[in-house]
Formats: structure tokens, C-alpha cells, sequence
């Protein structure tokens, strides 16, 4: 599997309180943000890496399973926050 352009791969992490991994960012429609960790990135993206902890816009994924395991699909800037870009 090869991420194009500005995309970004990433696996949702799991949370056992699903409420800390969201939070609201807009006061007018509550929109809710979500986690991941980075798997891989297209060549045009500058700013995040595998192994990177981000959280992104939940409106703005595309989601998919493969072999049981659920991904995520983003652009990078849907990105809200990098927290460990080491």
C-alpha cells in the first residue's frame, strides 16, 4: 500500500474512555476531533511522519478496514494538533 500526495495513513488509537479522545473545536457545530497514530504519509506532506501521535478533524477522514484492522485516511491539513513530532 503506497499513501499518495498530501494524505496521511493513520491508526486510530483506542481509547477505553471514548470521550478522551475527542473534544470539541467549533462552538456552532460541536464538531469532535479524533486520534491516531501516523503509519505512513504521501510525498507531498511536509509537517508529520510515521510514528507521530496526531489529532485531526473527524468530518474530514475517510475510513477503511484492512485485514481486521480499521484506518483512517487524511489530508494534512485536517490536522489540528502534532503531539509528539520528535
Amino acid at each position: 500500500m503506497k499513501v499518495i500526495k498530501n494524505k496521511i495513513l493513520v491508526e486510530p488509537i483506542e481509547e477505553k474512555d471514548k470521550s478522551t479522545g475527542k473534544f470539541v473545536i467549533s462552538n456552532d457545530g460541536a464538531v469532535l476531533s479524533d486520534r491516531g497514530v501516523v503509519v505512513d504519509v504521501g510525498e507531498d506532506v511536509k509537517n508529520v511522519k510515521s510514528g507521530d501521535s496526531i489529532i485531526f478533524a473527524s468530518y474530514a477522514r475517510s475510513e477503511f478496514d484492512l485485514d481486521g484492522k480499521k484506518y483512517f485516511v487524511v489530508s494534512e491539513e485536517d490536522i489540528i494538533v502534532i503531539l509528539n513530532n520528535k
